[in-house]
């Protein structure tokens, strides 16, 4: 078979296609080389819209909204050396408590609430006690059934035990029969603007625990400048 190009021809009726025609060439024109394939028509595609983006713009509000209230809803739950020290003494005497109070004020409602007292107007030493405080939590508990003297002691060890692992130590120390007291501290307390404290107290059928972070510079400042004053006034009377 001679060899030869095909080109299109007119295009038939009603079909919309041209039909092919094969030309012969003489064979001293046909190389002898590998064939040479012509490069396809660039298709160009139109880009449809962007809904991913769309979307995702949409959607960021929404979802940055609802982490926000997520962790202010958290913020109210009782955390940290306070929730610990609930569960030694449940779990040094189970089945004797129940709860009567939890609650606790965390970082972000606590930065919420003095953003919007600055807009209030206070007493000075109102006004530094509250700049001074950065969260809280408040555990109010009752004994139902009586007490015994094994599960007491066992709960004040395991207090104290976890305070020491956790790294505080019990600046204030005291028991008198069913009543006892720890007030600890940080054993490494190296500023007074993130100044901690956990207050335990038992009394009888009765258990609070507290736990607080300040910053106690402002009541530092505070406290000496009253001093002065005070001491003042006593040396012109």
């Amino acid at each position: 078979m001679d060899p030869g190009v095909v080109t299109p021809e007119a295009a038939r009726p009603g079909t919309g296609r041209a039909p092919l025609r094969r030309i012969s060439l003489d064979p001293g024109q046909v190389s002898n080389g590998p064939p040479i394939l012509a490069a396809a028509p660039a298709v160009v595609r139109r880009r449809g819209f962007p809904w991913n983006l769309l979307l995702a713009v949409v959607a960021t509000p929404f979802v940055l909204f609802a982490v926000f209230v997520a962790a202010l809803i958290l913020s109210f739950r009782m955390g940290g050396e306070a929730r610990a020290l609930r569960h030694e003494v449940f779990a040094a005497s189970p089945g004797e408590w129940e709860r009567q109070f939890e609650f606790g004020v965390g970082a972000l409602p606590s930065l919420l609430a003095r953003a919007g007292l600055h807009f209030v107007d206070l007493e000075p030493e109102a006004r530094v006690a509250i700049d001074g405080f950065r969260s809280a939590d408040v555990g109010v508990y009752h004994r139902r059934v009586a007490a015994t003297g094994n599960s007491q002691t066992e709960a004040l060890t395991r207090v104290d035990t976890l305070m020491a692992r956790r790294g505080w130590e019990p600046l204030v120390s005291v028991q008198d029969g069913d009543q006892a007291v720890r007030v600890f501290l940080p054993e490494s307390l190296s500023s007074l603007s993130r100044l901690r404290a956990c207050v335990f107290v038992m009394d009888g059928d009765q258990l609070v625990i507290v736990s607080a972070r300040v910053d106690a510079e402002p009541l530092a400042d505070l406290a000496e400048k009253m001093m002065s004053e005070k001491m003042s006034l006593l040396a012109r009377n």
